[in-house]
Parts: structure tokens; sequence; C-alpha cells
């Protein structure tokens, strides 16, 4: 009782020590990525295998058959290590504003239950998903996917209360044990995936924790009825957070109007994706043997429960409306960030509009803007298919559908002028941002080498009276557009409306009249009379065989001596996978060996870094005793600038995380970041019959057979690569496989040189 009360004193001067910090006022004209906060956490200074040592033992002291025992184990290695890579991995916040809302709630949820406030530790999940997991461990995690969704504190509260429950019941466990498909191999699969399969809970469990979580609420202030509407945000995760209607259309002027034809082939996309997203819904909510309950279900079920409770005196805000609000938009304006690491340029194209509309033009949302449309652009000149990069029309339910399925279907050059339109009306809203201004000027280079499109024949349009006729549709969109009111969104979404169609005849292509009319139109032509080029004199540069012949020369003499570009490196903490087993084919992770390799990697490439005077700054993640908050973000702000690199698989794109790395990188004085990793493979050798008889014939051979018949085997494949965060290109790429053992001399051998080759490589910008 004394404890329990001292423990609610001490949160209860936390609530008014943090008032200061979440009152602290944040830029949103000039968002930054949010980072963790105040002091670290303690399951991040411990190391993932004490842990796991420690759950070990205690279920080895449990009264239980050898079967439940070994399946406890298994399952406490599987979670604990899913823990470290969500805690390690750069995808939580602690200690900012987000979190603390978080945990605020959720210690209201546990006000009755002391026990369990002890237990429980509360983050925030850097995920896009709606979703919030309570893991075996204690670790209760919710994503920035569902704070940017949810209504109120009151739905919070609810879904808190109801993953909880599931720690509470040990679902995840049970799942293990009863399900073969929850033990599958989750190697090399998305975080997100790996929570999914973790605490992927059965109909009878979800239900259970719908019961025990309202019991767990009706026991607090908080409104229940109104809670109850949080888990729509899951049914609706394939819609956009909040909803108004855009489409091409949109975009339309007086004379720049888009044909009847594209929007014929945009409307049959529609209805395709329509078609199908009917016939999936109605076979999920008709069929008998789903093994999840069907979200509306259970919505009417606890609807059923509250609806004959009196609800006076229950509350939607206890932590408070204002602090609600500020968590949300933060949560939102990382939704986007998050996005933009994905690279779903198409959803985040339409969701700057959301913003512009919640919050008014700023220059972060004008960003955003700017670099949706031009990794669209990016992406369609270097023929891949934008259904990869946020443009998925089946997917893309609710009012994003036609905007994206209108950005699918357009052509090349369609779509190089609607995005000269776009980048040029931002460009001419900030004229002084450095980002925009690098997003308009290379958007113009990529445009006349990928699209050969002559820029200068979008100044040479003239309207004819013919051409400034309007469709209805077009004049329909752009005064929807312009006469919006102030909050016009749609947070539980409805149905699309359908558009009618007027044909409008114009001389040549339609696209040509992209930019007439707009701003600036003096600036507009100095601009492009500046960035045109000479596409005779290109396509010369373009197949000079004197060039290729430069470059061979280069390559030959790179071993002379060191890049001049070459100014220290920056170091992600080696990643590695360890397996062992009987042969090649069948092994399993080794997690402990994999955790001790991972530290050996580490300290030897400093050491080798040492040694050879090398600048090298390894930014760690690993739990340490004496890791940092700044060490977290650190990592945190590099990884994302990884994320986005890899997931945008082109060698010649601006990022937009540069704009926050770039602080990180000037503290060490070098542009050039590396990630290596390794993949350990430990198996025994196979029999040597031919061996064993030579062994029986003559006998003195056997212990000579035994030594090397009972040893065991390694692969290594080793990879490395090197990024340019200044010019976002992959600089190096080093890969070897080696069948030797993970050692240390080996190990050794290998970093001294892989850092002789990043010292000498050819090009490091």
């Amino acid at each position: 009782m004394h404890r329990a009360f001292i423990k609610q004193l001490c949160w209860s001067a936390c609530f008014f020590i943090a008032i200061p910090t979440f009152a602290q006022a944040i830029d949103f004209a000039q968002y930054k990525p949010a980072k963790s906060q105040g002091p670290v956490p303690l399951t991040l200074k411990k190391s993932t295998t004490s842990t796991v040592q420690e759950n070990i033992k205690k279920i080895k002291s449990k009264s239980a058959d050898r079967k439940t025992k070994r399946l406890e184990q298994e399952h406490s290695i599987r979670v604990g290590f899913v823990e470290e890579e969500l805690l390690t991995g750069g995808q939580i916040l602690y200690g900012e504003p987000m979190s603390n809302f978080v945990e605020k709630v959720g210690l209201k949820v546990l006000e009755s239950y002391p026990e369990l406030s002890e237990k429980l530790q509360f983050y925030v999940l850097r995920s896009h998903v709606p979703n919030a997991y309570t893991t075996s461990g204690g670790l209760v995690f919710v994503s920035i996917g569902l704070l940017a969704r949810i209504e109120n504190e009151a739905q919070l509260a609810v879904i808190l209360a109801h993953e909880i429950q599931h720690y509470v019941k040990r679902h995840s466990f049970q799942t293990f044990k009863d399900v073969a498909n929850a033990k599958k191999n989750l190697d090399g699969e998305a975080l997100e995936t790996k929570l999914e399969q973790l605490y992927r809970f059965s109909k009878d469990q979800e239900l259970e924790a719908d019961d025990l979580g309202y019991e767990m609420i009706s026991k607090t202030d908080y409104n229940l009825e109104e809670g109850i509407y949080g888990f729509e945000v899951l049914k609706y995760s394939a819609f956009p957070f909040l909803e108004t209607p855009i489409s091409l259309d949109s975009f339309a002027s007086e004379h720049y109007i888009f044909p009847d034809a594209l929007r014929e082939k945009i409307n049959k996309e529609i209805e395709k994706a329509d078609a199908e997203n009917k016939k999936s819904d109605e076979k999920d909510l008709i069929d008998q043997n789903r093994t999840h309950p069907h979200l509306d279900m259970r919505i009417l079920a606890l609807k059923g429960r509250v609806s004959n409770l009196d609800m006076s005196g229950k509350q939607i805000y206890i932590v408070g409306k204002e602090s609600f609000d500020e968590m949300q938009k933060i949560a939102r304006h990382e939704l986007l960030l998050l996005f933009m690491r994905r690279a779903d340029h198409g959803r985040t194209f339409y969701l700057a509009r959301i913003f512009e509309i919640l919050y008014g033009n700023t220059p972060f949302v004008s960003r955003v803007k700017a670099m949706s449309i031009y990794g669209l652009l990016h992406h369609k000149l270097a023929g891949h298919e934008l259904e990869k990069y946020g443009c998925e029309v089946s997917s893309n339910r609710g009012m994003w559908r036609n905007l994206t399925a209108g950005l699918k279907t357009l052509e090349a050059k369609e779509l190089s002028a609607f995005a000269m339109r776009i980048l040029w009306l931002e460009y001419t809203k900030y004229p002084n941002d450095a980002f925009i201004k690098k997003t308009w000027e290379q958007s113009l280079q990529i445009i006349q080498q990928k699209a050969l499109l002559d820029i200068k024949t979008f100044l040479a349009f003239k309207p004819t009276d013919e051409n400034a006729q309007t469709s209805d549709t077009a004049e329909k969109q752009i005064k929807q557009i312009e006469e919006t009111p102030a909050n016009p969104l749609l947070s539980r979404p409805n149905r699309r409306t359908s558009t009618t169609t007027t044909t409008v005849k114009q001389e040549g292509p339609y696209y040509l009249a992209s930019l007439y009319g707009l701003p600036e139109a003096n600036k507009l032509k100095s601009e492009f009379d500046a960035a045109a080029v000479n596409f005779t004199e290109m396509a010369s540069k373009r197949d000079s065989r004197e060039q290729i012949k430069i470059a061979k020369e280069k390559n030959k003499i790179r071993y002379e001596s060191n890049n001049p570009d070459y100014s220290g490196l920056v170091l992600m903490q080696p990643r590695l996978t360890q397996y062992s087993g009987r042969n090649f084919s069948d092994n399993e992770r080794n997690y402990f060996a994999e955790e001790k390799s991972k530290l050996l990697i580490t300290n030897i490439w400093k050491e080798v870094a040492r040694v050879s005077k090398d600048d090298l700054h390894i930014l760690e993640n690993k739990a340490k005793a004496d890791m940092k908050t700044e060490d977290v973000n650190r990592f945190t702000q590099v990884n994302d600038w990884i994320m986005e690199r890899l997931n945008n698989d082109t060698n010649e794109m601006i990022l937009f995380y540069s704009q926050y790395v770039a602080d990180v990188m000037e503290n060490y004085g070098t542009p050039l970041v590396a990630w290596t990793g390794y993949d350990y493979v430990l198996y025994k050798r196979p029999l040597d019959i031919n061996g064993l008889m030579t062994s029986i014939m003559f006998f003195p051979y056997l212990p000579v057979y035994l030594y090397f018949q009972l040893q065991t085997d390694g692969y290594t494949k080793q990879y490395t690569v090197v990024f340019n965060t200044e010019s976002s290109k992959l600089v190096f790429n080093y890969e070897k496989n080696r069948n030797v053992k993970l050692q240390n001399d080996f190990i050794k051998a290998h970093v001294y040189e892989t850092l002789y080759e990043i010292r000498h490589a050819k090009q490091l910008k």
C-alpha cells in the first residue's frame, strides 16, 4: 500500500513537471522529426541475452510439463529479440510529447491495477500502420499511425485497455503454443510483419480482451461508449486519416484541362479496384473459417454492452483536450515523414493537401508536396511502376483513390508537365527555400534528359478561343477547392461520389497548357532559359567513348593514392544474422551467439580504425550501460536517411531526410555513411564415409578422422555499402562470400581490406 502510494505520488509529480516540456513551442512551419528525450530507459541499457536468460531461469523453475517449458523458452527467446529489434532499430520514441501523453493515458487506465503499472512501459512506435501492441515482456507500443488517426483520448484508453489484457492473459504464448503458423521463421520480414505474427490472436482471445478491457475501462472515468469508436481506426486503416475530395481535375485551370480519354482510363482503374474491394469485403464478412473476429461484430457487441449504461460523469478527456490536440498534430506530422521515408509519394501528395486545409500553407508542407511529386516524376522517368510508390489503387481506399489512380495513369510527358506546374507553384510560395529550389531544378534536368521534353515549348503555348473552354468537371472541381470551408474533412470515410465529364477540344497535347497563366511568368521564362539543354549536345555526351575511356583510366590508377574526397567514415552498428545446424540448408537462428558476435565485430572495427589511424565513427544501437539518448537519436536520424535511400531504389534522387541528416554528419566532418552486415552459418560437417572406412582399416588414422569429422564449418557472407549523404548516392558497394568461420583474424583481415577499398574508391561523391 505504501509502495503504491509513493509510486502514484511520483507519477503525479512527473505529470506537473512534464507540463513545461509538453508546452514547449514546436515550430510546425519548419517541422523537424521528433527525437527521444530524457534518460534512457533501463530496457535499453540491459543486454537482450541477459534479459532472456533471466526469463528462461524463471520458466525452468515453474511446475509445468517439459513440452510447455520448452515452448515457453522458445517463445521467450523469439519475443525478446523482436523487442530488441524494436528498441534498438531506430523505431521507437520515448520521453517526448507523444510518448508522455500515451504514458499518462496508460497510467489512468491502470489506476486500479498498481501491480500492472509497475510491469508495463510505454513507447511510441514509429510505424505508419495504425496499431498497438503489449509485448510478452511488458512493453506497450502505440504506433504513430494510430495516434494520427484516433479522434480523442477515450479512444486511446479503450485500445490500451484491450492490448493490456492480451498481456495479462498471455495470449501471445497461447497462440505460439497452439498455432503452428506462429512458429514460422520470420527472419528478413518487415518489423510490422513480425509483430503481426507474434501478436495475432484468435477470435476467442480478441473477444476475451474486449470483455476484460471493458471491465478495466469501466473502473476509470473514461467514456467507454465514445472510446469504442477507436476500433474504427483499424477498420479504416486503408483510408486516409482525414478525407477531402481531390482528383487530377483539382489542379486544372482555365486552359490546362485533362482530356476525357484520360478520365476514362482513370475511371476504369477505380471501378476495377472498387469491384475487387467489394468482393474481398463480402468474402471477409461471410467467411466462417476466419480466425479473427470481424471488427464490425466486435464494435456492435461492445455497443450492446454499454447501450443501457449511464455515462453521465464519464469523460472523453482526462489528461486534457489541449494535450491531445498537440499530440495528434505532432503524430500527423510524423506520419507524413514516415510515408516519405517509405517512398509512398502518391499517398504523401494527397496528405499534403489535407495538411494545407488543416494547418494552412507552411514551408514544411510545401517541401513535402514538392518532394512527393518530384519523387513520382523521378520514378516514372526511371521506368519504375508507381504502384510501388504510393499509387497502388486497390489498397488506397477512400478519397485518395481518385488522385493516386490519376497520378499512376499519367504518361511520362503528362506527369512531367503536371510536376512542373506543382513545383513552380510551391517554388513561388517560398522562393528562398533551398530544398524546394533543388527539387525544381533537378526536375527540369531529368524531364529533359529522360522524358526528352523540350521545356521551351511550354513557354511558346498560346491559348485559342477553343482552348479557353472549360469542362464542367474541371470548373466544378476548381470551384470546390477554392470555396472549401475551413474544415471540410471527414474523419470516418465516406464513399467516393462520381463526377460528370464534358468533352473539350484542344489543339496539340493538352499538357502544354500546364504552365500557362502561372504567377511570375518572367521569372519562369528566365529559369527555363537557364535550364534548357541542347538535345544534340546532350545525346553526343551520352554516347561519348572518350568519357568511357577516361573513366577506365581513372579506375586503373585509383589504388596509387587515397581518394581525396575521403574524409572519414560514419559506420552504422554492424549487423549480423547467425545460424547453426546439421548442414548448410538445415539451420536455426542462434540469437545468443549472434549478440556476442555483434559485439566482437564492433570492437574489431574500432581496433582496426585506431591502429590504421582511420577517422571512423560508429553509431551504436546495441543495449549497453552507458547508452545516451543523444546516441539513440543520432542512430535514428542516420537510419531514417538510409531507409529512405533504400526505399527509393535509384541512385540519382534527392532525399527528403537529407535536410535532417546533414547536422549529424557535420558533427563528424564527413558526408560518408556506411552500412555493413554479415550472414554467418555454422554447420556440422557431413559424414565422410570414405574417411570412416579408411579409419577402420587403418586404426591409427581414427583420431585424425574424428578430429576433422567433429569440426564445424562456417560460411560467411559480408557486404558493405557506402552512401554520400550530400549527393544521396551509393558510392561504394562491396560483397564477398567465404567458406570460413567468423573468427578474430578473419574479421580483422576483412575490415582492413574493406576500409582500404573505401579509401581508394574511384568515386565518393
